[in-house]
Parts: structure tokens; C-alpha cells; sequence
């Protein structure tokens, strides 16, 4: 049985995506950039849809073929 359930990503996942070593960056890009924000789990587990990041760096020439 196949599930279409969208794929998360923690934030290390995102981290590595963009070769970033702080998790500054990221949520300096949700205010400035226009990333997707976070989907908080708990207060401490955040996760981001990885179909609203493709379509971010869709959005974004110069990230089109970045990763």
C-alpha cells in the first residue's frame, strides 16, 4: 500500500540541504527570504514540508539546482 504522505525534514535535514551550519540562517531566510516557516510538533521539534521547500526553490532562480 502506497502512502502520499508529504515528507518532513528536522532542521539538521535542512541544514545539510543547503550545506548551513547554523539553524540562524534558516529562520533568517522565513523573515527576509520568504522560506517556508516551520510546522511545530512540540516546543521543542520543528519540521518543515519538503514540498513547500521545492516549491520555494522553484520560486528562486538562482537556487535551481542549488542542492
Amino acid at each position: 500500500m502506497t502512502t502520499n504522505t508529504p515528507q518532513k525534514l528536522r532542521i539538521k535535514s535542512v541544514l545539510e540541504r543547503y550545506n548551513l551550519k547554523a539553524p540562524s540562517t534558516i529562520y533568517r531566510w522565513i523573515k527576509s527570504e520568504g522560506f517556508p516557516p516551520p510546522i511545530k510538533l512540540s516546543p521543542s521539534c520543528s519540521v518543515w514540508d519538503l514540498e513547500k521547500i521545492e516549491a520555494w526553490e522553484e520560486s528562486r532562480p538562482q537556487m535551481q539546482g542549488a542542492h
